[in-house]
């Protein structure tokens, strides 16, 4: 046998390639497998939200009488996130930020949100809270309107309005438990994320609570517990606010940490101790201090840093139930002394915006940082760099004037007047 012709045959063994023939429907319908199995997951996942955006837009469609309106963000504390019907990602919320129906709101452990909603309600969410806006519209023609949400876990407070002539309705859900307003009221619905208990505390008007198993009329100034089933588990009576006695609200203290601030308030029937909260922010995101069972109607805060604290009491029962929550006063301290004679200046006062948003009004504007600013009389929040923003309840249809003061800590004052125009439903 010739060597070189058996090299040759077992070098073309070694070489030898395996062909395998596929169809091209074979490579199609592997395609198509994956693009279906890849629809069934994101459908899974982001369905719900698309499906209810779809929904909305075949309901305008049908009935073009009705129209949805947003739900602004007038402010925000901290980190609060939002998500967009049918997004993958949060993404950051501003004072500018407008929700619509599928849209989710997400605060942070210290993080609140104040909304407005265009049926007059202002809510307040709390730090670490999830909340869904369910549904938006109003029929001009019928004259109804409605909004719906559901709130994931966490806790929110509303307070809604009388809207005169119109059908309305406010509901916020929770996994087993529905809250319906429809006249002006005040109210909280929080959830537990570990037992799924949910709580509705009624601080004024007339609510309708359903749930799978019932449904009441929950009283002004009642808490009602519902369990994981669905059960009114405990209907409580809520103790009144008290009434806070001292320092004044706006007090401001000459010197930080030299000496303690007290506070006081009075007596409430019924009440078994009391709880006082201080934080140096408004919505109270994160307390600076928190004390539970106290006896006394008096309390001393020492070693305060210099800055502008809030605060607020509520009463305890027996059974350790808090009652309503006073109003929300403030005091400053300073670290050095607050009043120069020779300041005769008046602070800057500017009005950037007036938007109205049904009957309520977003102001916003700048004054000199540590100046105090009223509008129509009641005080407001001013930020460390002198910016605020707040809402106010416009009083009539038609034209409103609205009054603007700042004063700075010499004494000197600025005056603005203003104007907003509510249009009639």
């Amino acid at each position: 046998m010739d060597p070189e012709r058996t090299a040759g045959r077992r070098g073309a063994q070694k070489l030898r390639v395996e062909w395998i023939y596929i169809r091209y429907r074979t490579i199609a319908v592997g395609v198509a497998l994956l693009v279906v199995g890849a629809g069934i997951v994101l459908w899974s996942r982001f369905g719900p939200s698309l499906r209810r955006g779809a929904e909305r837009a075949a309901i305008e469609a049908a009935r073009p009488g009705e129209t949805e309106d947003g739900v602004r963000v007038v402010r925000i504390d901290g980190d609060v996130r939002v998500k967009r019907a049918g997004q993958f990602l949060w993404e950051p919320a501003n004072d500018r930020t407008v929700l619509r129906a599928g849209d989710q709101i997400r605060t942070s452990e210290g993080g609140t949100a104040q909304l407005l909603y265009f049926d007059g309600t202002a809510m307040t969410v709390s730090p670490d809270s999830l909340l869904e806006i369910r549904d938006l519209w109003r029929d001009a023609t019928q004259r109804r309107q409605k909004v719906s949400e559901r709130l994931a876990f966490g806790s929110l407070s509303a307070r809604t309005q009388d809207n005169a002539g119109i059908s309305s309705i406010h509901e916020v859900a929770t996994e087993k438990v529905s809250v319906r307003a429809r006249k002006a009221s005040d109210f909280q619905v929080s959830v537990e994320p570990d037992d799924g208990t949910s709580q509705v505390l009624n601080y004024r008007g007339a609510l309708t609570v359903s749930t799978g198993a019932e449904e009441i009329q929950l009283p002004q100034s009642t808490r009602a517990t519902i369990d994981r089933s669905g059960k009114v588990r405990e209907l409580v009576a809520l103790l009144e606010a008290p009434r806070l006695n001292f320092p004044p609200d706006q007090r401001a203290f000459a010197a930080a940490g030299k000496a303690p601030v007290g506070l006081g308030w009075g007596e409430v029937p019924g009440a078994d101790s009391y709880r006082v909260q201080v934080s140096d922010r408004h919505h109270f995101a994160q307390a600076t201090r928190d004390e539970g069972r106290l006896k006394a109607t008096e309390l001393e805060l020492a070693n305060l840093a210099a800055g502008t604290y809030y605060w607020r009491v509520a009463a305890v029962d027996a059974k350790g139930h808090d009652g309503q929550w006073s109003e929300t006063r403030a005091f400053r301290l300073l670290g050095s002394e607050f009043r120069d004679a020779a300041d005769r200046q008046a602070p800057p006062l500017d009005v950037h915006e007036i938007l109205v948003v049904g009957t309520n009004a977003i102001v916003s504007g700048r004054t000199e940082p540590g100046s105090l600013v009223w509008i129509d009389g009641e005080r407001v929040d001013v930020e460390d760099d002198g910016r605020f923003t707040w809402l106010v309840r416009l009083r009539e249809y038609g034209k409103n004037q609205i009054s603007f003061l700042a004063q700075d800590a010499a004494g000197n004052e600025t005056r603005r007047a203003g104007s907003a125009y509510v249009d009639a439903f």
